[in-house]
């Protein structure tokens, strides 16, 4: 498996300058074509997008729509701790090196000094201390919005006994859940003049699994990701055009790219209603094993002719009786085991 990064990190600043992104994907598509050329005819290839790109038009305060709604609230005097003031300069330095082409070699140079997990951890707590931490009243406030990702929305309800000043009560949970759901359903950007595309979901509605309860009660996607959505409590205004904290043009949308090449493929085919949840299904189809009971997602079985005929095959997993036992020495198992530290599997 390869993974191609630069399309993602391209299309976020220059989705306005077509002409580059229309080289850079010529220019992919060149690079793709001489890797395939040492595989032959014989080898099945996917390509596989986690998402696709679009337009980035505005973003949506989150926590300012919910302080207006009446169910997040706001501290009358927010004092301005150090954390804060030390976070405004932060962003500032962010600008002025990015303008100067100096922020990857600081970053690279950091991430050796400090270890990427800790630089990841002292921003995102930065990030969410400094939004919520000091500004919310939390005794009064019903739902709220942390830091994830901006391209999709997410509230929590402040529901007590697991939250630290949780005040829903769980015979409320549901109707309050609903009733911000039905909310979000009408909202409309006054500044555009037109109502917006709102996607919005319970968690158990969305997520599968023995840890839904760990998810946002409701998640929720505007005009299918062109509208990004920010957790600043604060801000004064519900909408801003483009993005808030950087200078990007574009953004993730929710359909992406999905190709298939190889023996039993079908040529010219249209593959309709995929999802990423398919392609693990569907390899272990080219393969002949059958999916886990378990597993999300179906095998896109319309791909495949109707003469392509694959041996199946027994999985072998960590428990098969047929599993190869593999005799690791202890510095195999440390390198191992720093390798799975460092890619955040054990801590």
């Amino acid at each position: 498996m390869i993974v191609f990064t630069s399309s993602d990190r391209l299309q976020h600043v220059l989705w306005r300058k077509r002409e580059v992104i229309e080289s850079y994907w010529e220019e992919l598509d060149r690079v793709i074509g001489r890797i395939l050329r040492h595989f032959g005819e014989d080898t099945t290839v996917m390509v596989v997008s986690d998402h696709g790109f679009g337009p980035l038009a505005r973003t949506f305060y989150v926590n300012e729509w919910l302080s207006r709604r009446g169910y997040l609230q706001v501290k009358e005097e927010v004092e301005e701790k150090n954390l804060v003031k030390l976070g405004r300069l932060g962003e500032r330095l962010y600008g002025f090196l990015g303008e100067r082409r100096l922020l990857h070699p600081i970053t690279e140079f950091l991430k050796k000094v400090m270890g990427l997990e800790r630089l990841q951890r002292y921003a995102y707590e930065y990030l969410s201390n400094e939004r919520l931490e000091g500004r919310v009243d939390w005794a009064r406030t019903k739902a709220f919005s942390c830091v994830h990702s901006p391209h999709f929305g997410h509230i929590y309800l402040n529901v007590k006994g697991k939250m630290g000043f949780g005040c829903v009560r769980d015979e409320e949970r549901e109707e309050l859940r609903r009733a911000i759901i039905g909310e979000l359903s009408t909202l409309a950007d006054p500044g555009a003049g037109k109502g917006l595309k709102v996607e919005a979901y319970a968690a158990e509605d969305a997520y599968s699994g023995p840890h839904v309860g760990e998810a946002p009660d409701i998640v929720f996607i505007i005009d299918d990701g062109g509208c990004e959505v920010d957790a600043e409590v604060g801000s004064g205004k519900l909408f801003k055009a483009g993005a808030s904290l950087t200078n990007w043009t574009g953004t993730h949308i929710k359909h992406g790219v999905f190709i298939a090449r190889g023996p039993g493929i079908k040529r010219g085919y249209r593959v309709e209603k995929a999802g990423i949840l398919d392609i693990a299904p569907t390899v272990l189809r080219l393969f002949g094993i059958p999916p886990p009971d378990d597993m999300d997602g179906r095998a896109l079985e319309g791909i495949f002719t109707e003469d392509a005929v694959v041996e199946e095959r027994e999985a072998l997993t960590a428990f098969s009786k047929r599993a190869p036992e593999i005799d690791l020495d202890e510095e195999d198992k440390a390198l191992i085991e720093a390798r799975l530290r460092r890619l955040g599997y054990i801590s």
